[in-house]
């Protein structure tokens, strides 16, 4: 399967991830308080998966085009945060990689919690790769479902509000793990953070590692049309 038509199916991907959040945003009203400049998901460093990592590398290269200068900054701080996580990086420091290690994850992660995403402009709080942002970014705020999992919305939203509210506002992301399907295209890399990424530790999956097994554009885009027919809102 060629580049473009993996950054096509990526691209369904998000916005299925988009559309979702909205309709689940929509449900809650006025609980959900997320607006640009709000910065609360932006603090502290988070695995990524290789798809997350090739979709950021992507939105690097295109900003360096637009903008060389911003583009620079971005990496600098990357780079600089890099320095400071790698020591201690539960994984492979040399490439970025981390362990498959949930518990050494967790210590390492709430160890660094206070570092700001590299990616977080300071003068603004806004994202510098904004569309390209991993599918974490794209989920938080919301009470979610990913896989198994029931995950909470972020604290600032939802205070005060009724169980009945947030069980009326939790939506599932990816529910036919379509995810899963373009990460087994390029091989399940492991995952990785987004410093590692944006400061260049983290490789691009190798083109030969790109699986045939990936869903196709008219699969894909079936399974978000189906989505957005059973949730009502005609977006996927």
């Amino acid at each position: 399967m060629d580049e473009r038509t993996l950054e096509k199916l990526d691209q369904l991907l998000c916005e299925h991830y988009d559309a979702t959040f909205r309709e689940g945003a929509g449900r809650a009203g006025a609980w959900v308080t997320c607006k640009p400049g709000c910065t609360a998901c932006c603090i502290g460093p988070f695995a990524i998966s290789a798809l997350d990592a090739w979709r950021l590398q992507r939105g690097l290269a295109a900003l360096a085009t637009a903008d060389p200068q911003a583009a620079a900054r971005v990496r600098e701080r990357a780079q600089a945060q890099w320095q400071i996580l790698a020591p201690e990086l539960p994984g492979e420091a040399r490439t970025g990689a981390l362990a498959e290690d949930g518990e050494a994850q967790e210590a390492f992660f709430a160890r660094f919690a206070h570092l700001p995403c590299p990616l977080l402009e300071p003068e603004t709080g806004l994202c510098a790769l904004y569309r390209f942002r991993p599918a974490s970014c794209r989920s938080f705020g919301l009470p979610c479902r990913i896989g198994g999992t029931l995950l909470p919305p972020c604290q600032r939203n939802f205070v005060g509000a009724p169980e009945a509210a947030l069980a009326e506002a939790t939506v599932t992301f990816d529910p036919e793990d379509r995810e899963g399907e373009l990460l087994a295209a390029f091989g399940n890399p492991p995952e990785t953070m987004v410093a590692a990424v944006i400061a260049g530790v983290y490789p691009a999956p190798p083109a030969d590692e790109q699986s045939e097994n990936a869903p196709s554009l008219q699969e894909q885009g079936g399974a978000c049309q189906l989505k957005a027919a059973r949730s009502g809102n005609g977006a996927g």
